[in-house]
């Protein structure tokens, strides 16, 4: 009985060890079903996570072809932390009166679920958006 008390009391310790142990990269280019813009997560030179959200904006060339630019959203996003797998940060639009906290973690290995909570024009909103990580020498034009 105390041997197998023992023996449970280890490989509990040994599990939760490689659980808390292992690091989530976050970093990456993600798109979404339901939010017009592309997610790109990097790291600055300080190791602090950084976002950039962005759309594309198609335009007609002089030649007639259609290209495309990508736009920066209105908002800015700062890194406040990293805890328990999870990133927080603060984003906010001064001229739309939006100001939340967004709250990312994956909810499977390729899906970002980003929660947003805060005030919209002085009201509270919240909303999620799911973020599918993609491949992105899937997209490179090869030569």
């Amino acid at each position: 009985m105390k041997k197998t008390i023992i023996t449970c009391f280890v490989l509990t310790a040994l599990f939760s060890y490689d659980v808390s142990s292992q690091s989530i990269d976050f970093q990456g280019t993600y798109d979404a079903k339901n939010s017009s813009y592309w997610l790109l997560i990097e790291k600055d030179s300080s190791q602090n996570y950084k976002f950039i959200s962005y759309n594309f904006k198609s335009n007609l060339g002089e030649d007639g072809y259609i290209y495309y630019e990508r736009q920066p959203a209105p908002g800015i996003e700062k890194f406040r932390k990293l805890e328990d797998n999870k990133i927080l940060t603060t984003y906010w639009i001064p001229q739309q009166d939006y100001y939340v906290t967004v709250t990312y973690v994956f909810a499977s290995e390729e899906v970002l679920l980003a929660t947003f909570e805060g005030t919209y024009k002085g009201e509270p909103y919240f909303n999620q958006i799911e973020y599918y990580k993609l491949n992105t020498k899937a997209y490179a034009i090869k030569k």
